[in-house]
């Protein structure tokens, strides 16, 4: 692991500070010295005129009663911050007013910033501007300037200046090897320890970026060139391509956090940084579809990679980027206030919480392929002058897991992924981990989608196939035959639950009000169903209750006897489904799994491309549009579509049901079928192609 100065031998406590994401060193007298040599050589070198930018700053400070009060008590009370409290070197402010402080601004913005070699060891000042301002952000009056809305509106101003200088051909002096350069040989060690720590890997700075290391600046032709500077193919494999349950890591980067059941609102100011989602997500009209939602947080680092990949498969339903504060720190105990003397040290190292809901950041929303995940959201968090985030995608557009979202410029920050509450995420990397996690690596697994309510326990909402999917079979198919290629399964490898007291009463009443042709029918759709489960949802097969799809199978056609269909004004979905919902509960059934039998029934025919429906519902609309239509016959094999029609001969089934619907529509022509085409719906069952040869 890569240091910052200090932070691989002994600190003293007054000169130890944790800082967020290692852009500042450990020990604060490698940043004092740093901030000394700034401002001696300002002292002795003094500019005439602030360049325009600064002039307007000046400007706003001088003319804003409200905001010179902020910038003149501030530097009154930096003694109050760490290490002030106890400086044996004696020496105070170093910076000592908003004056200076110009001055200082004026200086730093002709420069890049530099590799810096201390004596012990070997670190860097990645940010200077938060150099300058770091012991005045935490005082009180620095705590409200910075989230001043005027005050950040010049200081974006300020920072797109000094982005403009970073992306000038002026800004690569510093990519040189002299000692001070980022190709010097500390510079290049450090840079590669890092970025070969993931994947243990012994990669050259040339065969892991890309650049051309004959060239003046290694091809680089600007600082943020190089600070965005690209990986080469291959270095950074994409974890399980094939697997959409498989989650990428979006950037490299040091976990930090994983919360759970996040709130849509919450304190995120106060110690301990509960995320608040909806100012996380910037109040889009999205965000209320994450309360409750799981979020993973980790930081990138200087040294870093940093560019932004797709943490899944999935279309881009939103993207934009969300102005906020620059340099605003959170008030945890210790910081701003007067009657304490020490600052908080775990205070400073979680405040990525808080500025997720205030800094400067990219927001994208993705609608990812595998409807387990569902819509979920990246977030690309800029801290302190890093605060440029460029989105490189558009709206609508389908990226494939791992291909670039965007990218931090003028270094970094930290990022988080939120998925939405019923979305199940786990395997998520240590959080005491050393070093990063390789970008599009595993970052965590996705295992079903389930969901919550008060008529039953998770548990229940598994066994019973309450599981919400898209109601779109394209939407889970994504447009491919199929999710996995289905394995030939024969009758007698595909278990049927006749042990179950509820089953067996249930196929009794089945086998005896139901024509033959129809319990055929009901029981192929079992075994077709549970080859579909077992191939394109091996996820949700081992948690599905046999018993509970064996019920839905055996009732889903009830509503068509002779009997029901002349004995109801309902559709014979809903009437078959109250019929089923009173048998399965005096059968025995809990009321879970009767309701779950219900709902399935009553939805059976419910095809359309909006909305959700269960996992029981969906199962039994693929079954049996198969069995009916011909649909999907890439679903299963077809070693298993004649073993199947061997076992439950069809005797007819095609006309037979072809009958049964224009029957139904002729006797009530409000039946629900009938959005299916009243006519084309059973002609469609009577030119079942894929079951002719099986229908005499």
């Amino acid at each position: 692991m890569v240091h910052q100065h200090g932070d691989e031998h002994e600190i003293p406590q007054e000169h130890h500070v944790h800082r967020k994401g290692a852009w500042l060193p450990a020990d604060h007298r490698v940043q004092h010295e740093w901030m000394k040599t700034q401002v001696e050589h300002v002292d002795k070198h003094p500019k005439k005129e602030l360049i325009p930018v600064l002039k307007e700053f000046k400007d706003l400070i001088e003319t804003n009663p409200r905001i010179y009060m902020y910038f003149t008590e501030m530097w009154d009370e930096v003694p109050l911050k760490k290490p002030y409290y106890k400086d044996p070197t004696g020496e105070r402010k170093q910076i000592r007013d908003y004056r200076h402080m110009l001055d200082m601004l004026n200086h730093v913005f002709t420069k890049a910033p530099e590799w810096h070699d201390a004596a012990a060891s070997v670190g860097m000042v990645g940010v200077p501007m938060v150099s300058i301002f770091d012991y005045v952000m935490a005082t009180p009056s620095g705590h409200a300037a910075f989230l001043d809305p005027d005050v950040n509106k010049v200081l974006k101003k300020v920072l797109n200046e000094w982005g403009k200088f970073l992306q000038s051909p002026e800004s690569a002096h510093v990519l040189e090897p002299h000692k001070q350069g980022w190709f010097s040989e500390h510079a290049r060690k450090d840079l590669m320890q890092v970025a070969n720590g993931p994947l243990e890997t012994s990669h050259n700075f040339e065969d892991m970026y890309v650049c051309d290391p004959n060239a003046k600046h290694y091809g680089y032709k600007s600082w943020d060139d190089f600070f965005t500077r690209q990986l080469r193919d291959g270095v950074r494999p994409v974890a399980s391509p094939e697997d959409d349950n498989v989650v990428a890591n979006a950037c490299e980067s040091k976990p930090y956090n994983v919360a759970r059941s996040a709130r849509l609102r919450d304190k995120f100011w106060i110690k301990g940084q509960p995320y608040s989602v909806l100012d996380m997500l910037g109040h889009d009209p999205l965000a209320p579809q994450f309360d409750g939602a799981t979020i993973y947080q980790a930081f990138l680092s200087a040294l870093s990679y940093h560019r932004w990949h797709a943490p899944v498969s999935g279309r881009i339903a939103k993207a934009f980027v969300r102005d906020g504060t620059y340099f605003s720190e959170p008030l945890f105990e210790g910081l701003g206030d007067y009657n304490v003397h020490e600052i908080d040290k775990k205070g400073i190292s979680v405040a990525q919480g808080y500025l997720t809901a205030l800094a400067t950041r990219a927001v994208i929303f993705i609608e990812a392929d595998n409807p387990a995940i569902g819509l979920m959201a990246f977030i690309g968090v800029g801290m302190d002058e890093v605060s440029t985030c460029e989105i490189t995608v558009q709206e609508g557009q389908h990226v494939k897991k791992g291909d670039q979202l965007g990218m931090f410029h003028f270094g970094g920050s930290s990022h988080c992924l939120l998925f939405r509450n019923g979305v199940k995420v786990d395997g998520f990397p240590d959080l005491n981990r050393d070093g990063n996690v390789a970008v599009r690596s595993q970052v965590c697994i996705v295992k079903m989608m389930a969901s919550t309510t008060p008529a039953a326990s998770a548990d229940e909402i598994g066994k019973h196939g309450w599981t919400a999917v898209p109601v779109d079979v394209n939407a889970i198919l994504n447009g491919k035959p199929y999710i996995h290629k289905p394995k030939p399964r024969l009758v007698r490898d595909m278990p049927f639950p006749s042990d179950d007291p509820v089953v067996a009463k249930v196929q009794d009443y089945a086998k005896a009000h139901l024509i033959p042709q129809t319990y055929h029918h009901s029981m192929r759709v079992y075994y077709w169903g549970y080859a579909i489960l077992q191939d394109q949802f091996p996820e949700y097969a081992d948690t599905l209750s046999l018993s509970t799809w064996a019920l839905a199978c055996l009732l889903h056609d009830i509503g068509t006897t002779q009997e029901n269909l002349h004995g109801t004004l309902l559709s014979f979905e809903f009437f078959g489904g109250i019929l089923a919902l009173n048998l399965t509960r005096e059968s025995g059934a809990p009321k879970a799994q009767a309701e779950a039998v219900t709902e399935a029934i009553i939805r059976h025919q419910d095809l359309g491309t909006e909305g959700n429906i269960t996992l029981l519902g969906q199962v039994i609309q693929l079954a049996t549009i198969y069995d009916n239509m011909g649909g999907n016959q890439e679903l299963i094999d077809r070693a298993t579509l004649v073993d199947v029609n061997k076992a439950w001969p069809r005797m007819g089934w095609s006309s037979c049901f072809a009958g049964t619907i224009r029957e139904e529509n002729g006797l009530k022509p409000w039946a629900h079928t009938t959005h299916l085409g009243e006519e084309a719906f059973p002609e469609g069952v009577e030119n079942n192609e894929l079951m002719k040869p099986f229908d005499n």
